[in-house]
């Protein structure tokens, strides 16, 4: 590395600390932090369905133990600023593992990084969610892949068991080891098939054992984009920029110097975009991996081009820094009312002594989980790829009931439900809102967006 090279790379490391300095607007952040209190001080974990009264007992084999602990743990001793210096760490090495794991010059990585980036900021702009450690354990597997295949066999299985027990993206782990064996010479076969086999038996290091792999194919069989807006395909715009570069990413690799890893990878990866948005990051950052072999010009070198990229970052953190700063800490400060979801927290004031079961808005589950561990909702974002009634989502049943569509009521009665807790202006609320007594119930809080029915 050139002494522009690593000023330029310095530059791009302290922009990355400014950039990914994120509030933790997290929906899910209350029921991660309940299962890691329970966790920690209880000993039990999340599998047993007890902070909702809908699917009561409902059986969930959902790694996301390390995770919790640590929102928990964070949480409890810095707050949502511990968090956000948290995400910040996963979100800057996750980048960087990938510079590291990239051939091309500087210039060129750091250029297609930030493009990654830019076309990542839906799902990055939520801030630290557990899905963000999934994406750095991919990186760290891909760091592995690319700069320590020897050393392989002894890091990856244990990544693999820590995987395993973080989020359910561990899959992608096998996958990679999988894509490796598949394109390895026949000479290095028998140790890539050692190192996936390894790996394999890593992930069944847990407490659901194989029922994690059930988890992996329920999200997959469960129609989760017509429920939640992160499993959407990408946009139009979004599809055609995966076509356009898995056609020159696979040309590139297969005719310029071939490479079967990368056109597998590549392949695999624009097929898992496609799928859901949430999966463009994995996608649109693996390319300045995956152009690696090309032997580039001589400009891209130079350090004119470099020296002034460089000062273009230096520029864009300068102005970045002050509004990344005043974001987080307002958000610490002022967390019911700048989220992207605004919490109900003078109705959760309201309730604070309440027990019982409580119909809820399905964005403030977790919120309330959190707040108010006396009541159990009805739903939360554990749910949306559990089966229920008939096989429906529980975001389904919800929606139904919200919608005030035949039945809600006698739906409602059946499950006890002692609160209706909604947002203002709903189906629902403009139900009840007139005559709520016909339904069994009466208006007691009505403020700041939210009305609380309670049953007569």
């Amino acid at each position: 590395m050139s002494k522009y090279e690593a000023t330029l790379f310095f530059c791009f490391a302290v922009s990355l600390l400014f950039l990914f300095l994120l509030p933790h607007p997290d929906n899910d952040f209350g029921w991660h932090y309940r299962c890691g209190k329970d966790l920690i001080e209880l000993g039990k974990t999340c599998s047993q369905n007890r902070y909702s009264y809908f699917l009561p007992n409902y059986i969930w084999s959902y790694p996301s133990f390390i995770y919790d602990v640590l929102i928990f743990a964070t949480f409890n001793s810095f707050g949502f600023l511990g968090l956000s210096v948290i995400g910040n760490l996963v979100f800057t090495s996750t980048i960087l593992l990938l510079y590291f794991s990239s051939k091309a010059p500087a210039f060129i990585k750091i250029c297609l990084l930030y493009v990654g980036i830019y076309l990542s900021w839906s799902i990055f702009s939520l801030g630290f969610r557990s899905q963000i450690v999934t994406l750095l354990l991919y990186s760290l597997f891909i760091f592995v892949l690319t700069k320590h295949q020897k050393k392989a066999l002894y890091i990856l299985p244990f990544l693999s068991l820590f995987w395993a027990n973080t989020h359910a993206g561990f899959f992608l782990g096998i996958i990679l080891v999988a894509i490796k064996l598949l394109s390895s010479q026949k000479n290095h076969w028998r140790y890539w098939f050692l190192v996936s086999l390894f790996c394999l038996i890593a992930t069944f290091i847990n407490p659901f054992s194989y029922k994690i792999y059930l988890e992996v194919l329920n999200h997959f069989t469960t129609n989760l984009s017509g429920l939640i807006a992160e499993w959407v395909p990408p946009l139009d715009y979004q599809r055609v920029l995966v076509a356009v570069s898995w056609l020159i990413l696979v040309l590139l690799n297969t005719f310029f110097r071939k490479n079967t890893f990368n056109v597998i990878l590549i392949s695999f990866l624009a097929v898992f975009a496609v799928m859901a948005r949430r999966n463009l990051p994995l996608y649109f950052l693996t390319i300045p991996v995956l152009i690696s072999e090309i032997e580039w010009r001589e400009w891209t070198r130079h350090p004119f081009p470099v020296l002034g990229l460089g000062l273009y970052i230096c520029l864009f953190t300068v102005l970045l820094a002050p509004k990344a700063i005043t974001k987080i800490t307002n958000f610490s400060q002022n967390y019911c009312d700048v989220g992207y979801v605004h919490y109900p927290c003078k109705g959760v004031e309201f309730l604070r002594n309440a027990t019982g079961n409580i119909f809820n808005t399905y964005e403030w589950g977790g919120f309330l989980i959190w707040k108010l561990p006396n009541l159990k909702v009805f739903v939360d974002g554990r749910m949306p790829a559990w089966k229920g009634e008939n096989n429906e989502s529980p975001y389904t049943s919800w929606l139904n009931i919200l919608q005030a569509q035949e039945g809600w009521d006698k739906k409602l009665k059946a499950l006890d439900t002692k609160y209706i807790f909604i947002s203002e202006g709903t189906f629902l609320d403009l139900e009840l809102k007139d005559n709520p007594s016909k339904f069994g119930y009466k208006e007691q809080f009505r403020e700041g967006g939210s009305v609380i029915y309670g049953a007569i």
